[in-house]
């Protein structure tokens, strides 16, 4: 069975600080299912739920479909960690 593979990305002017960027992006239970795209839906934080370790579940309605999504954050850089 072949996977395919995407990668999204978006980029926009925000007024907050890199803290509170990194804060909100970390935060799966909250303040990252609020940045998301509509399309993007039913996201499930299955495991942690703050930056690496997290484990969610989503779907991806887009085009007429909906693809099933899995993610694991593996790895989260954040400057609240190291004190910047």
């Amino acid at each position: 069975m072949s996977k395919t593979r995407y990668e999204v990305s978006y980029t926009a002017p925000v007024a907050a600080t890199p803290t509170t960027v990194y804060r909100v992006i970390a935060d799966y239970h909250d303040g990252h299912p609020r940045i998301l795209p509509s399309a993007f839906r039913n996201m499930v934080v299955e495991k942690g739920g703050v930056g690496a370790g997290t484990q969610t579940r989503f779907e991806v309605h887009a085009f007429g479909h909906v693809t099933h999504g899995l993610t694991l954050v593996s790895y989260f850089f954040s400057l609240v960690h190291k004190g910047l």
